[in-house]
């Protein structure tokens, strides 16, 4: 039986509060929830996870990675027009497979 490919998670878990509402413009996150279930159903399937909270941290540990599936549309970063792109890029660089 052949060994289920490890995806590596790159997402924040913020923490929602009563400051963040439909006009605040931190909404574009993934929250402590949201990651920790995604990770959960993961590996409940068999998948191994490695998670990150950033994609400076995945960089970091990047050359770890070669084999890996990246889960890109979790990270929502802060403040930029190109955030949604920035892992897909970084992997598209280094010929690592992403969803």
């Amino acid at each position: 039986m052949s060994r289920k490919p490890e995806i590596v998670v790159v997402a924040e878990k913020r923490v929602i509060n009563s400051e963040i509402n439909m006009y605040s413009e931190e909404l574009d996150f993934s929250s402590l929830t949201v990651t920790t279930d995604i990770i959960s159903a993961l590996q409940t399937l068999g998948y191994p996870v490695v998670y990150y909270e950033s994609p400076a941290t995945f960089v970091e540990n990047i050359i770890k990675h070669t084999n890996s599936i990246v889960f890109t549309n979790l990270w929502g970063g802060h403040h930029s027009r190109n955030k949604r792109s920035y892992l897909s890029a970084i992997c598209e660089s280094y010929s690592i497979k992403y969803i």
